[in-house]
């Protein structure tokens, strides 16, 4: 083969690289993450970012497409071999970012490509946490179905169950129940559901905890029932019906009574009075 001749195929094939490789982006990485741009974002991935790459947060861009529901873009960076479980700087995962933002179908890939169901973040949350603080029925029901703790606790020791009680979200805390939770399970200030409850005001929720076995004079570590916390009426009410202590004192003395007219609860001071209540 002559030189001429050479340098002509190499230069063609030069010449057919080039058109086979992507132009390189103008776009900001972020920017076409989180706008779904999955083109830009291959492109990004070809020449010089790599599929890990994080916000000053630690955020990568798995944790932005999970987030924000881009679905291409959450397989292409999976299939670049991007970190199913990347954490950013406060522990959090690309799955519980699809937990906070009620993702289902996101989360569900997630999950069947590995993600880790138990996970936490720095606080102690799981992806199971999140889903039931915001409240997402149907994919805390498909995180527990997928392995996830019922029962896991955060930092501060409070179970789903605790966090669903406090929402006074009543089809979590019954879905949760039905899973298995336990009733009484208690934070690391020895605080049941049924004082979340209490303290919400939320009389459907304590009730359904009063029903599921709950103790209506559990003590916390200062010595507080749900009574001392009760809310609202109904809820004082209900847990006097069940048989909490209408004169029980916590351990610096205070009965309900002395509670509900601190917090100036003047309907439930008169109802404490009118069962025996004293100060």
């Amino acid at each position: 083969m002559s030189a001429r001749v050479l340098i002509s195929v190499c230069l063609a094939m030069s010449l057919l690289s080039a058109c086979e490789q992507p132009p390189r982006p103008q776009s900001i990485y972020f920017e076409a993450v989180r706008s779904g741009r999955v083109d830009e974002v291959r492109a990004h991935l070809h020449w010089d970012t790599h599929p890990d790459h994080a916000d000053p947060q630690g955020r990568t861009g798995l944790y932005w497409a999970a987030s924000d529901g881009q679905r291409e873009v959450l397989v292409a960076l999976l299939d670049a071999g991007a970190s199913i479980d990347a954490r950013g700087r406060s522990g959090n995962t690309a799955l519980m970012a699809a937990a906070q933002a009620g993702r289902m179908e996101l989360m569900t890939l997630l999950v069947e490509r590995g993600a880790d169901v138990e996970a936490c973040d720095d606080k102690g949350l799981s992806a199971l946490h999140y889903a039931v603080h915001f409240e997402h029925a149907p994919l805390a029901e498909r995180i527990i179905a997928r392995g996830a703790a019922v029962d896991a606790r955060d930092g501060k020791g409070r179970t789903p169950l605790y966090v669903a009680a406090g929402r006074a979200s009543l089809p979590i805390c019954r879905l949760l129940l039905a899973h298995g939770a336990a009733v009484d399970a208690r934070s690391k200030n020895g605080r049941t559901p049924l004082h979340a409850a209490a303290d919400k005001g939320s009389q459907a929720t304590a009730q359904l905890l009063l029903e599921a076995g709950a103790l209506v004079n559990a003590r916390d570590d200062a010595g507080e029932s749900p009574l001392h916390l009760a809310a609202s009426l109904p809820v004082a009410e209900l847990l006097l019906a069940r048989g909490a202590k209408v004169n029980a004192r916590s351990k610096k003395g205070w009965t309900p009574l002395r509670a509900a007219e601190y917090m100036q609860r003047e309907s439930i001071a008169r109802a404490l009075r009118a069962r025996g209540g004293r100060r």
